[in-house]
């Protein structure tokens, strides 16, 4: 599971920059330069460390920039280590892709991924752009630093969640609305009009030590789930229990952690018509940077991405994804950032 992606790329001396990549530990250990090669039938990935950044995760004592508590990494919501980025004063980081099939060559793509940091080192705008159309989401908070509105752009123009907390910070509270931009170009969001098109409630009763349940309430003000969570003596989450009030639907997702507490395997078994696994499984180094993440289904390893770190300081350059099946590889290049006076 160590060699995936690091078996496309052997150890190379080219000019005066020398390509470390191992077997061993996926080779993401390594520096890393902007460099993309095909030589003697071989891809061979280049990295160079350059000017100082950071994006994932850095090294520190005071924590990764990559929050990976109960598995959250690459997910839909913000997941960076705020204090990280405002103690670093990162603003902006901006990165851009190319793929790799096998036997072809690197293809540079004009998409671009974008990050935006206001100075409490929260997650503010992030962008993408895909096939000509531009993905953009917008992030604000509330005075304990929760999310509180969640915007994004879709097809008819934007949308948004707006949430509400109780004093242990989760949701009491999820209303979707349909926003309207004042302006007309959709990277530049000035809102208009907003409508409330509906508002989801959520209770939630303590049980025998931090275990609790949570009920969710529908538009009608009616129970259609209710979930369960489970702690273990140290307070880490170990399993949670999702049912649905009506059919035999359920979602059951639960965590192993490794000896020093960083969250090792999340496992989802969900049912709907039929019940179906997923797992994701990650890899740290010794400063519990993230490594690497593996995506299983129904017992089919599907994607593998790794993390690429420069040698001299282990700050990110690079990640890089794998299509088990088709071996594709997609390489975002972070190359521009922008800090704070």
């Amino acid at each position: 599971m160590s060699t995936k992606i690091s078996n496309l790329i052997p150890n190379q001396q080219l000019g005066s920059d020398i390509v470390m990549f191992s077997s061993i530990n996926c080779g993401l250990k390594y520096s890393i330069s902007a460099i993309f090669l095909e030589k003697a039938g071989f891809f061979v990935l280049m990295l160079k460390a350059s000017s100082f950044f950071c994006f994932f995760t850095f090294l520190s004592v005071h924590g990764q920039m990559l929050d990976n508590i109960e598995g959250k990494t690459f997910g839909e919501v913000p997941y960076f280590n705020e204090a990280f980025v405002k103690r670093n004063k990162i603003k902006t980081i901006t990165g851009y892709y190319s793929t790799k099939a096998t036997l072809d060559i690197i293809r540079k793509s004009k998409d671009v991924y974008y990050y935006e940091f206001n100075e409490q080192g929260q997650l503010t705008k992030d962008y993408r752009t895909q096939y000509k159309d531009t993905l953009i989401g917008m992030y604000a908070y509330n005075e304990s630093g929760l999310l509180s509105v969640l915007r994004k752009s879709d097809n008819g123009g934007f949308h948004s969640y707006h949430y509400l907390y109780d004093d242990r910070g989760r949701i009491l509270s999820q209303e979707y609305r349909r926003d309207f931009n004042k302006v007309g170009d959709v990277a530049s969001f000035e809102l208009d009009k907003s409508f409330s098109i509906s508002i989801e409630k959520f209770e939630y009763i303590d049980m025998e030590g931090q275990d609790y349940k949570k009920i969710y309430y529908n538009t009608a003000d009616r129970i259609y789930q209710e979930e369960f969570f489970y702690f273990e003596e140290n307070g880490y989450l170990i399993k949670q229990e999702a049912r649905m009030k009506i059919g035999a639907s359920y979602t059951n997702t639960s965590f192993v952690y490794d000896e020093i507490g960083r969250v090792k395997e999340k496992i989802i078994e969900k049912r709907l018509q039929n019940t179906y696994i997923s797992k994701w499984v990650y890899e740290y180094d010794e400063h519990s940077n993230v490594l690497a993440q593996h995506y299983y289904k129904k017992d089919a390893y599907l994607t593998e991405s790794q993390i690429v770190y420069a040698n001299d300081n282990l700050l990110i350059e690079a990640i890089i994804s794998r299509d088990v099946e088709t071996n594709l590889v997609t390489i975002l290049k972070l190359s521009d950032y922008v800090f704070f006076d």
